[in-house]
């Protein structure tokens, strides 16, 4: 059964209603007295879940989570692997790695005997801080997940890539480091030789409550391109052993989160190498009213299919999508046309699953893989 088509609505609208309906009808009918209290409950059950049904359906038809009911209980995914411009490099399930154009640049640092500050959890993988910003007077949340070796007295020195991971929106910082957990996701990759052990840095995309696309903040424009692309990582290179080299860094992130981790890579090639893209877009949607004072050559800044074709950057992207995902298939499928070198990028295309963790999640272990071949800082 296909869940994104507009009968949805009306599928949606009339559970709704006999759920409203239906329950106060039955509810009139049913005993006053204390024999009438269960029946009463029942009803009310009934029609609670049916409204909360219909409302689910609506949100998921709006956002494209589950695009059938199999969806909601999924099997491996089937994924095509090709090269942008090349020939189809394989066909496999989810657990298979993409090869990549990418050219090894030169050696990046593996070791750091700065002293550093005391970090607020010692000992543990996990630290939350805040980060300043240097537009404006605030202070945004960074959430940072270590390699499993970081405290490890023989590895003292050592000095790590830095993946920045990047939410989707709706989202919340807590999906990297719960659904998308690298320490269960990540560790077996590197335990396996297949990358780097790396630092995890996990953003705030939307302080204060607010979605402005990673471009803007409430104090200035460019204010939280400017903290996620030069103040967070200036801060993690102070306060942690984090390799300073660009091929040392690279941007992970799904929905709008791939948005930001595209624009964040192609428009700052000088502190990043790569970004893997899980069902993302390469232009601002720009939920709700454009941001004042956006005028056009800020736009066409922004639109990263313009900017693949007319002046490529030097990056690896390794771009997600699924044929059932209808838009964001299109979205990738029109980057992908317009990219030319010394932009790389691989393309896996999903034939099933739709724009929901579940369907992201097994990519995650074979996006490493390809950081790991394609990404000199986080080659093993």
């Amino acid at each position: 059964m296909n869940l994104l088509t507009d009968t949805v609505y009306w599928v949606a609208a009339a559970m709704a209603l006999l759920g409203l309906l239906g329950g106060a009808l039955l509810s009139s009918m049913t005993p006053r007295r204390a024999r009438g209290f269960l029946p009463n409950v029942a009803v009310l059950l009934v029609a609670s879940m049916l409204v909360t049904t219909a409302v689910g359906l609506v949100l998921n038809r709006q956002n494209g989570w589950y695009p059938t009911l199999a969806d909601l209980f999924p099997a491996p995914l089937d994924s095509t692997v090709t090269d942008v411009g090349g020939n189809t490099t394989g066909s496999s399930t989810a657990t298979s790695t993409a090869t990549s154009t990418a050219t090894p640049g030169p050696a990046v640092t593996r070791t750091d005997e700065r002293t550093l500050p005391d970090l607020p959890s010692a000992g543990n993988r996990v630290q939350s801080m805040t980060v300043p910003t240097s537009i404006g007077n605030r202070t945004w949340d960074v959430t940072v997940v270590l390699p499993d070796d970081y405290f490890d007295p023989a590895h003292a020195n050592d000095a790590y890539p830095v993946l920045v991971a990047a939410h989707g929106v709706p989202g919340s910082m807590s999906q990297w480091y719960s659904t998308f957990d690298m320490r269960e996701l990540g560790d077996p990759v590197v335990a396996a030789g297949k990358v780097h052990r790396f630092i995890t840095v996990i953003p705030n995309l939307t302080p204060d409550g607010v979605d402005s696309e990673c471009v803007y903040g409430p104090d200035g424009p460019d204010q939280l391109e400017t903290w996620l692309t030069k103040d967070v990582p200036d801060w993690v290179h102070a306060n942690f052993r984090a390799a300073p080299e660009r091929d040392a860094w690279a941007w992970m992130g799904f929905s709008a989160g791939g948005w930001c981790s595209a624009m964040a890579t192609m428009l700052h090639p000088d502190r990043f190498a790569a970004a893997v893209v899980l069902s993302g877009y390469f232009r601002p949607l720009w939920v709700g009213k454009t941001p004042k004072g956006l005028d056009k050559a800020a736009k066409e800044r922004l639109d990263l299919v313009k900017l693949a074709s007319t002046n490529p950057p030097a990056v690896s992207l390794l771009v997600q999508s699924s044929t059932q995902e209808d838009v964001y298939y299109k979205y990738a499928t029109e980057f992908l046309g317009a990219i030319k070198p010394p932009t790389a990028a691989t393309a896996v295309t999903d034939t099933s699953g739709g724009h929901a963790l579940t369907s992201w999640k097994p990519h995650i272990a074979p996006a490493l893989e390809w950081l790991g071949k394609t990404v000199p800082g986080f080659q093993p």
